[in-house]
């Protein structure tokens, strides 16, 4: 019992100190308001790797970076979903 409370306080105390509610990923494809995006895993937001659908309120085309919005679950054993496009970046 001991050894899952410690297991539980060091997740939450990461996701305190180095958790972040977007992500960065690179358009794949783009139509109208709608991008295909290709995302890295990224432990910082607890994204899978993935092509993800995304709305885009931004002209964006193929090979963009872009930064992405990021929905987070309560407890994140599944990992966070990817929204929308929040920029285009140059990375």
């Amino acid at each position: 019992f001991l050894a899952l409370g410690v297991v539980v306080t060091g997740f939450a105390a990461f996701k305190l100190k180095y958790g972040r509610n977007f992500t960065y990923g690179v358009v794949e494809e783009s139509r109208g308001k709608a991008a295909l995006v290709r995302v890295d895993y990224d432990i910082r937001s607890n994204v899978k790797a993935g092509l993800y659908p995304v709305k885009s309120h931004i002209r964006v085309r193929k090979g963009d970076t872009v930064k992405l919005s990021v929905e987070r679950s309560l407890l994140g054993l599944k990992g966070a979903g990817v929204r929308e496009i929040i920029e285009r970046v140059n990375r």
